[in-house]
């Protein structure tokens, strides 16, 4: 028996990331493949959270585009770190070569399918979604999930579109062998970027208004919930009015940091860490209304006694970084972008 079942994230209780785990709860699968345009760390998280226990142990092929340079590089890398998971990249070679990662031709699926191989049952999910927060849980977003309980209905249903996919997947580029080039040309929105970071004395007269930073993996300094410690370039204090020592020792603190616009004002340390990093600790992600940090762009703005905290899914930052280009992007060594704007 085919069993298709409609869903409109948004509007009811069923959301991308649910009914990806409705079909996996009915097949059980053997083997997946996962075909997204783009993917993001937020998305990331929030697949891993609910369903990374599950799916690692499998071996998952993943069909992922950078179209426009959409794809977080901090998500490819995390979903390629896990076990028995291969990551290609649709035309690959072609788009990563060419200026803005404009593609020869747009990479728009959003098709997942699964397939128990003991069983014969299987299912596939198709939708608008793409592999971010917003695509799997909170954007507007529609599509539906067709599953199969005998090996004929697989072969006329989910068989044909499978092996079509299949066959972009083989064609695509290994992940591993442009990592490298797509992490050091990749911006937020391929913003210019420039090799001048801003001194110490401009950033504590207020040169800018604004300092954002794409936040990667925020540590679980909390146990087993979303952690408020994230990494930052050595020099950020000045933007927050601190100073810190000639000798500043590891792991001490430079100063306290007030955040304002949600409620009673917070203060929060930013120090030194052991790897000579600057680390600031944010606010409870429950106490401010961004869910999670991890993968997502946080802006600071200064405002009267302390600076506010906005935070942004990638696709939402670049049409901001659009309509204000100026300002400064800049790149820190493991690849994840920051920058100071008005």
């Amino acid at each position: 028996m085919v069993r298709l079942r409609p869903f409109l994230q948004g509007a009811t209780n069923h959301s991308t990331l649910s009914c990806l785990e409705r079909a996996i709860d009915f097949v059980e699968p053997t083997e997946a493949l996962f075909c997204f345009a783009y993917c993001t760390s937020s998305g990331y998280t929030a697949f891993q959270n609910t369903l990374g226990g599950r799916i690692w142990n499998l071996p998952t092929r993943w069909l992922l585009g950078i179209d426009y340079g959409r794809s977080q590089p901090s998500a490819l890398k995390e979903i390629s770190s896990n076990p028995r998971t291969t990551v290609r990249i649709h035309d690959g070679a072609n788009v990563v070569a060419r200026a803005g990662f404009f593609p020869r031709q747009d990479f728009h699926m959003k098709a997942c399918f699964f397939r128990n191989a003991n069983t014969g049952t299987a299912s596939l999910l198709a939708g608008s979604g793409n592999f971010s927060l917003n695509g799997l849980s909170r954007s507007i977003e529609c599509g539906v999930t067709l599953s199969t309980t005998t090996p004929a209905e697989y072969q006329r249903h989910i068989e044909p579109l499978f092996h079509a996919a299949d066959a972009l997947w083989n064609a695509a580029t290994n992940l591993n062998g442009l990592l490298a080039q797509y992490l050091q040309l990749w911006t937020p929105g391929s913003a210019p970027r420039s090799g001048q970071a801003p001194s110490p004395a401009q950033l504590a007269r207020g040169a800018y208004q604004k300092f954002w930073i794409e936040v990667g993996y925020v540590t679980r300094n909390r146990g087993g919930r979303e952690g408020n410690q994230f990494d930052m370039p050595r020099g950020v204090h000045s933007f927050f009015g601190l100073q810190a020592g000639a000798n500043q020792a590891l792991n001490s603190t430079i100063g306290n940091v007030t955040f304002v616009g949600n409620g009673p004002p917070l203060i929060r340390a930013l120090r030194l860490g052991n790897n000579s990093m600057e680390k600031l600790t944010l606010p409870f992600p429950e106490e401010y209304p961004f869910g999670t940090y991890s993968g997502k762009i946080l802006e600071f703005t200064r405002q009267p006694g302390g600076f506010s905290i906005d935070a942004y899914e990638l696709d939402d930052f670049e049409k901001l970084l659009r309509q204000s280009p100026r300002g400064v992007t800049l790149k820190m060594g493991s690849g994840r972008t920051y920058g100071y704007r008005n």
